[in-house]
């Protein structure tokens, strides 16, 4: 063939392979529907979400969030909640349904009694499949032309729709008619809306749009007030779920009859100090930043209540003191609740002193002395509201303290505000409220909102009307909740905040949750996974043998009385390899294997030849889940047993000269698999998976040696079972063909406390001593890599390490406390602890948590 034919028919192939390409994905695409979910929602709707993960969504509020987990006993938030988890369900348990609503936007949007959600099919192809899926798996019958309709496990009736490649679900057949209707509005179309589609249509959770004027006028109100903080106007916001708060971030535009309007030409303030102006009684407070006040005023007081009021101090005073109170005015204005009285308090920054002084004197009718202060009389008609529209308050008594004036209408309760002003007793003392004010408020405000839901349970009806399930307080740990509003382009931007927060307190820090166990935690806590949620759980034992299992949030699953005491780790297993979790450990009689509902599984527990001598450990050589269990006793005997309880038919029981108490070992070398047993006067014991003996060691460890690491390699050689003498400060290092090697330590070592662990970044294990008030880590070269040096005698420490956390914890019995040592921050951080805790990402969410065990308390605390 020629080069130009053999040029030509190449580039023939090309030519013809990338139409056949081109061809198949634009055949494809064809296919995909050409309607998107969210083109048939008819305008109108009062609140929408959005949600592209629907599995993480059930996720988030049904099995991590604390707070969701105290709000369910409200029942309109049951109801919602176990919604998402029956759709959730529903979804799973089907793999076409779970493949279609895999990664595919959720749209729902709930209209005056009745609701619509919508979704897109990813291939139009797929729509006569979905629809006998929908029949054969649901139950779903035929309504009327193409509408099916089905009912759910809460007697609800459905109806449904397939519609170009789209899924339509709603509770009124009239609304599935009225989404289809070529001449219905539609909310893609609204203005409102559309503004906000891009923020709609970020990779979240979940994400809400609000039409607060339709909810205004709406029965749907006086269940759910959406438009507690603002009535008319419209909202959008991203919502993110984490274990122990939701943040909504977002924008919203006030209608211009709302008082924030008024606000779009106002500078944002600093937020930060604003605790630094209120008695430390406040449970609840409201407040505005501006640059000028006289501008806000000129653009408010367009129906001027106070007209009469300034018009006779004005005359009073021969000039237009309104306008010099205006424009002495600093750049916020306050307005505070405590829980003991229904009387508000309003702050108002000032420039000038003596100007504000001056004013008093001559706005008021009459001054009140009392122990040095002075209470300006304004109103003798109490009817005075000097900052109506802005604040609803009456403000006919008046103090001056400091750089603010403030108002009430209680005389009592203003001189007992100025009181604890003057004696510091202000609300930034509050440690909770500054540590959630530093973390969680943004830096600068014009509208921003805080309050304590569970101080302020008198207020909680006027947003939320809610019917409750039992007697546990829905609100008891809600600690904090804020709004902040602050200017942006021409609309606002928005961030609001609900937290929960256990109010035992140590050292400032706050607790996630705290439980009761029935007696003191004898055992470090431990995870277990949840193989149907694949959420971490805890387990914990008590003093009464009582072993314990735990959820993320803190709940207790179910309580197990054991015989004993647990001696070993407690081990996660698959025991039928059918992704279904199990536990197993062992007691001093006994081994014990239990399932995640606390029952015991088939012949367990298995008894003993003779009693325990060591922790039992648990090998899977293969990664086959074809577990071995190797544990040693008190006749000085080594077994094995399978995961189903029996000895090992094929393994040959070790006898040892004397007892074993460390947990066996298993390394391998090459191509060569060992076991590994040192007993208490420091003979090792090296043997095959079928118990039969292979290296004859003749080097020793020291007698009663507190822990031993093997160090592996590719030859035996070079391979070494670590051990430290303490009492001589030496690592010593025995190799498998014999060989000992010695490194001297500097510190003195004789009774410290030994753990391997990895310390520094080059994947080769370390060594941690404790010993006294010191923690020392060593390589196995013996060179020092860190010494830390605490207060107080220890008796234990460990390391841990991730990417935003390096940190050792240590256990001081004498003082019942743990004290982590950050290494990033510098910092010493101390916790009432009996037992060293659990550190684990507790909730999956790339964070840290300490589970903490003091006496029979149990919790969770959360590491920045």
């Amino acid at each position: 063939m020629s080069r130009f034919r053999k040029i030509f028919f190449w580039t023939f192939v090309v030519v013809a392979l990338g139409a056949g390409v081109f061809a198949y994905f634009n055949l494809k695409n064809s296919k995909k529907p050409q309607l998107n979910a969210v083109s048939v929602l008819p305008d109108s709707c009062l609140v929408y979400f959005n949600t592209n993960n629907l599995a993480e969504l059930s996720k988030k509020v049904n099995s991590q969030s604390l707070i969701f987990d105290q709000l369910n006993s409200i029942k309109e938030i049951d109801v919602a909640l176990n919604s998402i988890q029956e759709f959730d369900s529903i979804v799973n348990s089907n793999n076409v349904l779970k493949e279609e609503l895999s990664k595919t936007r959720i749209h729902l949007a709930y209209y005056p009694s009745a609701w619509l959600l919508t979704f897109n099919l990813k291939q139009l192809g797929e729509q006569n499949k979905f629809k006998e899926l929908i029949q054969d798996s649901l139950g779903a019958t035929a309504a009327v032309q193409d509408v099916f309709q089905l009912h759910t496990q809460q007697h609800t009736k459905l109806f449904f729709q397939l519609y170009k490649g789209v899924v339509i679900i709603s509770n009124s057949q009239a609304l599935i008619g009225k989404a289809l209707s070529s001449t219905s509005k539609k909310l893609e179309k609204s203005k409102a809306f559309s503004a906000y589609s891009n923020t709609l249509n970020e990779d979240n959770v979940l994400s809400v749009f609000v039409n607060h004027d339709l909810i205004e006028k709406d029965p749907f109100k006086k269940k759910l007030n959406l438009n507690y903080i603002f009535k008319t106007g419209t909202s959008v916001a991203n919502i993110d779920f984490q274990p122990s708060q939701v943040i909504l971030n977002g924008y919203l535009c006030p209608s211009k009859e709302e008082v924030l309007n008024a606000f779009k030409d106002q500078d944002p303030q600093a937020s930060k100090k604003l605790g630094d102006y209120l008695p430390s009684s406040v449970v609840y407070f409201k407040a505005f930043g501006f640059n000028s006040y006289t501008t806000l005023r000129n653009k408010l007081d367009k129906s001027e209540s106070n007209q009469n009021y300034w018009e006779s101090v004005n005359k009073k005073a021969l000039y237009n003191l309104k306008n010099e109170f205006n424009e002495n005015a600093g750049n916020h204005v306050i307005t505070i609740k405590n829980n003991q009285v229904a009387h508000q308090i309003v702050c108002f920054e000032i420039q000038d002193t003596v100007i504000a002084l001056e004013h008093l004197i001559l706005m008021s009718d009459s001054v009140f002395k009392t122990d040095s202060l002075e209470v300006y009389q304004l109103d003798s008609l109490n009817s005075l509201a000097l900052f109506k529209p802005l604040i609803n308050a009456k403000t006919p008594f008046a103090m001056l303290h400091s750089s603010h004036i403030y108002f009430s209408e209680d005389k009592q309760l203003l001189i007992a505000c100025v009181r604890d002003l003057q004696s510091n007793r202000i609300f930034s003392n509050d440690i909770s409220y500054t540590a959630y004010q530093n973390q969680h408020f943004p830096d600068e405000f014009n509208y921003l909102i805080y309050c304590s839901p569970k101080q302020l349970l008198s207020e909680i009806p006027e947003f939320f009307n809610y019917s409750q399930i039992g007697n546990k307080n829905p609100f008891e740990n809600l600690k904090h909740f804020s709004f902040c509003a602050s200017r942006h382009s021409n609309d606002f931007k928005f961030r609001m905040q609900l937290m929960h927060e256990s109010e035992n307190k140590l050292n400032n820090e706050q607790f996630l949750w705290t439980l009761k166990l029935d007696t003191n935690a004898v055992l470090k806590a431990q995870k277990f996974v949840n193989h149907n949620t694949k959420e971490n759980e805890v387990l914990i034992q008590d003093e009464k043998n009582i072993l314990y299992l735990i959820n993320a949030k803190g709940s207790i699953l179910w309580k197990k009385k054991i015989n004993e005491r647990i001696i070993s780790e407690i081990f996660m297993v698959d025991m039928y390899k059918n992704g279904k979790y199990q536990i197993v450990f062992n007691t001093k009689s006994a081994l014990h294997l239990i399932d995640r509902n606390g029952n015991y599984v088939e012949t367990y527990p298995v008894q003993l030849p003779s009693e325990a001598t060591n922790a039992m450990n648990l090998f899977d050589y293969e990664n086959d889940k074809e577990y071995r269990i190797l544990i040693a006793c008190k006749n000085n005997m080594i077994y094995n047993y399978t995961i189903h309880g029996q000895k090992h038919e094929k393994f040959i029981s070790v006898k040892t000269d004397t007892k074993v108490q460390l947990p066996v070992q298993y390394v391998k070398i090459g191509q060569s698999d060992y076991l590994v047993a040192v007993d208490i006067e420091g003979k090792i014991y090296t043997f095959s998976r079928k118990g039969i003996g292979r290296i004859g060691l003749r080097n020793r460890c020291i007698v009663n040696c507190k822990a031993f690491y093997c160090d592996l390699n590719n030859t035996i050689s070079s391979s070494y079972l670590v051990y430290v003498d303490d009492k001589n400060g030496l690592i010593n290092k025995i190799s498998f063909d014999d060989r000992k090697e010695i490194v001297k330590l500097d510190d003195e070592l004789e009774n410290a406390g030994i753990r391997f662990s990895l310390i520094d970044d080059n994947r080769s294990m370390d060594l941690i001593v404790t010993k006294g008030s010191a923690i020392w880590s060593y390589n196995f070269s013996g060179n020092l890599i860190s010494e830390q040096k605490l207060e107080t005698n220890l008796v234990e420490s460990d390391y841990y390490k991730d990417e935003s956390h390096a940190f050792y914890y240590s256990l001081s019995e004498d003082r019942g406390e743990v004290y982590l040592n950050n290494l990033l921050s510098q910092k010493i951080q101390k916790y009432k602890a009996t037992l060293l805790p659990m550190v684990s990402n507790l909730f999956k969410d790339n964070k840290t948590y300490l589970i903490m065990s003091n006496g029979a308390q149990l919790s969770c605390v959360p590491i920045n």
